[in-house]
Formats: structure tokens, C-alpha cells, sequence
């Protein structure tokens, strides 16, 4: 997870620890990447014998800049995709770009310039990162080289090395006029080039075997489509990549070394992350199709063709522009004309004699929840004999038309909003969902977005549409799933997840009924902190440890009276010489009895 690093002062703060690069949404500007290439010929390395640490620096927060405001404001990410060596350490300074040159990577500050202490608007400044650390070397280690130079390992197995790295970003003008939108940039099924957009459809080929790179879904994406804002502001597209994974991972979709495995519904939405240099963003969804592989004509041959009106679609996969078709609009609370879908589209094989034979269609629409207003995905598929499908997509529109289409980031509550009170219903919507919006009201505090319809009477959190940090729990006691209202539910068909296993939750914890809950990242499922968070309790006596079976493990090791120890969930019930003593665990397969804490 990243680690947001405050600037204190004109100065600024020691950077914290560095860990793994995580996408997100709020990035104002490209992150600068800058190799940092460790090797050594000793062989007691701690650190592998060559190792190639990518530094990334971004910037967030630049939205909430205002004409004068101090650089203690502005939020600095600094972050590594390497696990040995580590990367902590440094300073933080913002320079007007003019005072900076970053060649492949590496930052450069004239001799007479001056840190900033304020932001003006419209100005682009760049942030250099100083005296970076490299730890986990064995001390004194010789052999050791960063870019490319002899480096040397102190007595505590770091490198500090004054290797500077950076990142540009520009302060946005809010007196810039006009919101970000989306249009096509070539022409894309029945839709022309130039024309805007408030979402797409792209389709990527999966290779023999069913993979799919992540940087042939950023390059669909961006082929396709671009970002521009009205009046003389600018917008662009700032993270496709990082959205990309992050709608992967939303959608449990794993990736590995860049590719991953063609999804079995053969879809996915991805929430493109647009801003203008006025500081107005907006996400622009992209459905996304990976069935269907890099096929020769004679493999083609083999896929049914689906029609669409007539005229044959591409095979196996196509996307389709039906925004004019009578089924494309749903009424709120309605339901989709399934019938009208099958008569537009239509499937045919040609057999073995030369002659065509047609094939009835299938409609999936399952993604369409007509409770709530927004855009949906909807899938016709036809299979031949040869259990050969072919699909195409497209989108309907739930609700009324002309409303603000916003996505919302995470999962959340549907609320009905009655004079000042807003009560939370039965119903829910998921993140990555298109709903249609209409202002906000604000109630005891709290900001509500109106959906469906002007006086419709429902909303949800506003918070929903803004990304909230996701971190990897790991479960320590087996855990039962809960709703919002703390009440026993499933999850993917299953009551609880068992222990050891890791769960991606939403980083703040919520309370329910006085107790507090995670939220299972991407659902509207909970699980109790007190199975994945230790409970610190300090013992009355000395203490052994013992295993499941009630056998004393690290016989050398005895807990001693007055430490503070951390155990998880409740007691567990385990037989020790045929009698039932009730233990905590204290980790995976340590255990010790609830007798000896005070």
C-alpha cells in the first residue's frame, strides 16, 4: 500500500517505509520511474546478487490546491516494487520545474535554487526525492554498484546514496472553465470518430492459451479513446494502467509478469481516471471483452456469427453501438425487453454442405440491476456443435436519460431520504457501478448523492465515488460473514473464511452494533477486527505455548509474567490429557491457556 509522505514546513518530512506500488485514482500527474540497479559479487549477500529496484515518485492531493497555499498541502508518494533490497530514508523538496532537469530519471537541481514554500495556481513545479537508503546488504559488503558506480555498505548494511529522483506536476487553474469528457479518436462499430462518449466497449485477443497483457488493454483503451475538457481547459487520461489492474483486482482477476487469464464471463469494466488541468476529474468506464483468441480465418470458420440486424458481427467476440434500439432504454424498476434483444440479433453456422444454419442466441442480464439507474453491460452468446461461442456485447441504459453518470469506487448502501432523515434500505450497489446522479443534499453532516431520478427519493453516500484504500489481512481466527446491520450472511456461497487465509478488506474499520467490522473490499460483506487484528492482553503468570493438540511447543521458550502478548478472536476449546482447556491463539498454531492472563 502506498505511503502518503506530508510535507513539514518548507523543508520536509522524513519519508516513511517504502512499500509496494498500489494504482491509484488520485495521482495528479505520471509518476517518474527510476532504475536503481544493485549488484554485488560477495556471495553472503542478503540482497539478491543483482536486483532491480524501480523507485516511483508521484503526487496527490494537487486538487485540493489552492492560489497560495503552502506546500505543507501537498501530499508526496514514494514507492518500490522491491522487497530486498529495501528503500527507505530521504527528503522531499518542490522546485519550479524550471530549476529541474530529470534525465532517465535521475533529478538534477540548479546550483542557486530555492525550495518553494508556496503553490500558485497553473504553475508546474517538480518534486525531488534526496539521499535515498538501501538496506538489507551484509555490512561491508564489497562489490556493490548503484547505476553503474561502486558504492559503499556501511556497518549496518545500508547504501545512502544522493541519487535523486523525481516527479513534475502542475497546480491546477480553477478559474479554467469546463468539465472533462471522453470522445472516440477512430471510429468504433457504429460510433464515428470525434464523438463523446460517457463509455466505451473495447475487445482484446487472448493468446493459445487464454492469456491476456495488461498493456494490450491499456493500448485498446487508449487507441480508441482520449480525454479532452471544455473552454480552454485540458484534460487527459492519468493512470490507464493502474486503472486497469485496479479493475482487475476489483473483479478477482489475478495478474501475473503482466498477463492475465481470460475471465469465464469474458468481461470486464474498467473505470478510466480522467483530469483537467482546472482540477475537475470524472471516470470514464470501459467494458472490456478478452473472449476469443488470435484466430486465423480457417479458425474463425469454426466460431457461429452472430447477426445484429441483419448484418454479420466480427467472431468470436464484437461489440456493438445499440444506443438507438428500443430494448437500449430500460424504465427504473422495468425490465429488459429480452424478447426485443433476440429478434435484433440473430446466430448462424454454415454445416459441412455449404449451407447456413441458424442458431438461437442467449441473453445474459445478470450485470443489469434495474433498481438503481446507471449503464449496464448485456451479452448475447451463441455456441455451435463444436461447444464454439461467440459473443457480442452491448450497453442499456437504466433509468432516465440525460442524468450525470458517475462510478462508484467501492460498494455501498442504497439510502431513502425522507424530510432530514436518510435511512438505509435492502438494497445495495457494487462498486464499478454507472449510476445516474442528481446533485447531493447534505444531512446531519453527511453528503447523500441523489440517484435514479430527481425526486426519486434514494441515494447513496457520496464517499462511494471516491477510491478508498484497500490492504491484505490475514485471517487469524476463522471468521463469519456479516451484512451492514451485523446479521449472519454468505459470501461468493460460503459463511466464513478460514484461518490463515488472505482477505483484501477496506483499510478503516466501521462500527456495527459497537463492535468494530472490516468491509470485504469490492462487497457489501463484513468480517469482525478481532479476527484479523491481535488483541494485546498481559499475563497474570509465566506462560508455555502449546499446539492445536495441546502439546508444548518451543520448549526453550517461556512467556514471562507481566508481558503484554497478542492474541486473536475468542477462546478456542483443546484437549490436554483428556481435559478441555480454554486457550487463545496467538499465532498459526500457537496457542496459550486463558488461565494465565490477568
Amino acid at each position: 500500500m502506498k505511503k502518503n509522505i506530508k510535507f513539514v514546513g518548507a523543508a520536509a518530512a522524513a519519508l516513511l517505509a517504502v512499500a509496494p506500488v498500489v494504482a491509484s485514482t488520485t495521482v495528479a500527474s505520471a509518476a517518474t520511474t527510476v532504475p536503481v540497479e544493485v549488484s554485488g559479487n560477495g556471495s553472503t549477500t542478503t540482497a539478491t546478487a543483482t536486483t532491480k529496484a524501480v523507485l516511483s515518485v508521484s503526487v496527490s492531493n494537487v486538487n485540493a490546491i489552492k492560489d497560495g497555499a503552502a506546500a505543507s498541502s501537498l501530499k508526496v508518494n514514494l514507492n518500490s516494487n522491491v522487497g530486498t533490497p529495501k528503500v527507505t530514508g530521504g527528503k522531499a523538496l518542490v522546485y519550479p520545474k524550471s530549476e529541474v532537469q530529470i534525465n532517465d530519471g535521475v533529478a538534477t537541481v540548479s546550483a542557486n535554487a530555492h525550495a518553494v514554500s508556496t503553490l500558485k495556481k497553473g504553475t508546474e513545479y517538480a518534486v525531488v526525492v534526496k539521499d535515498v537508503t538501501l538496506s538489507g546488504f551484509t555490512a561491508d559488503q564489497k562489490g556493490v554498484t548503484v547505476n553503474g558506480k561502486d558504492v559503499k555498505v556501511d556497518t549496518y548494511g545500508n547504501i545512502t546514496t544522493p541519487t535523486t529522483v523525481g516527479a513534475y506536476f502542475t497546480t491546477p487553474d480553477t478559474s479554467l472553465t469546463g468539465e472533462p469528457y471522453v470522445y472516440t479518436k477512430i471510429q468504433q462499430g457504429g460510433i464515428k470518430a470525434d464523438t463523446v462518449v460517457s463509455n466505451g466497449t473495447v475487445s482484446v485477443a487472448a493468446d493459445g492459451n487464454n492469456k491476456v497483457s495488461v498493456s494490450s488493454v491499456v493500448d485498446a483503451i487508449t487507441k480508441n479513446f482520449a480525454a479532452q475538457a471544455a473552454g480552454t481547459a485540458t484534460a487527459s487520461f492519468t493512470n490507464v494502467e493502474g486503472d486497469v489492474n485496479s479493475a482487475l483486482n476489483a473483479a478477482s482477476i489475478p495478474v501475473s509478469n503482466g498477463s492475465f487469464t481470460a475471465p469465464a464471463s469474458g468481461l470486464f469494466t474498467v473505470n478510466v481516471s480522467v483530469l483537467a488541468n482546472n482540477g475537475k476529474t470524472m471516470t470514464f468506464p470501459v467494458l472490456v471483452i478478452t473472449n476469443g483468441t488470435n484466430l486465423t480465418d480457417s479458425q474463425k470458420a469454426l466460431y457461429p456469427v452472430i447477426t445484429y440486424n441483419g448484418k454479420d458481427l466480427s467472431q468470436p467476440s464484437a461489440t456493438v453501438d445499440a444506443s438507438g434500439a428500443s430494448f437500449a432504454n430500460v424504465a427504473l424498476n422495468g425490465s429488459v425487453d429480452t424478447a426485443a434483444i433476440k429478434n435484433a440479433f440473430g446466430a448462424k453456422v454454415v454445416t459441412n454442405d455449404g449451407k447456413q444454419q441458424s442458431l438461437s442466441v442467449s441473453v445474459d442480464t445478470s450485470k443489469v440491476n434495474t433498481a438503481v439507474a446507471g449503464k449496464y453491460p448485456v451479452t448475447v452468446s451463441a455456441t455451435n456443435a463444436n461447444n464454439n461461442t461467440s459473443k457480442a456485447a452491448f450497453t442499456v441504459t437504466v433509468g432516465v436519460a440525460g442524468a450525470t453518470y458517475k462510478t462508484t469506487a467501492q460498494a455501498g448502501d442504497v439510502y431513502s431520504l425522507n424530510g432530514n432523515t436518510a435511512t438505509k434500505t435492502s438494497e445495495t450497489v457494487n462498486s464499478g457501478a454507472s449510476l445516474a446522479t442528481f446533485g447531493t443534499v447534505t444531512i446531519d453532516g453527511t453528503s447523500y448523492t441523489i440517484i435514479n431520478s430527481k425526486n426519486s427519493g434514494k441515494a447513496v453516500l457520496t464517499s462511494l465515488f471516491t477510491s478508498q484504500k484497500t490492504t491484505e489481512k490475514t485471517i487469524m481466527h476463522i471468521a463469519q460473514y456479516y451484512d451492514k446491520d451485523g446479521k449472519k450472511t454468505t459470501l461468493n456461497g460460503k459463511n466464513t473464511v478460514g484461518a490463515y487465509n488472505k482477505v483484501t478488506v477496506y483499510e478503516n474499520t466501521v462500527t456495527i452494533n459497537g463492535k468494530k467490522y472490516y468491509q470485504v473490499a469490492g462487497s457489501t460483506v463484513y468480517i469482525k477486527a478481532t479476527n484479523v487484528d491481535p488483541t494485546s492482553r498481559t499475563l497474570g503468570h509465566n506462560a508455555y505455548i502449546y499446539n492445536n493438540k495441546g502439546k508444548r511447543v518451543q520448549k526453550t521458550t517461556t512467556l514471562k509474567k507481566g508481558s503484554n502478548v497478542n492474541t486473536y478472536g475468542g477462546a478456542f476449546s483443546i484437549k490436554q490429557n483428556g481435559v478441555k482447556k480454554a486457550m487463545y491463539r496467538i499465532n498459526k498454531n500457537q496457542y496459550v491457556k486463558v488461565a494465565n492472563f490477568k
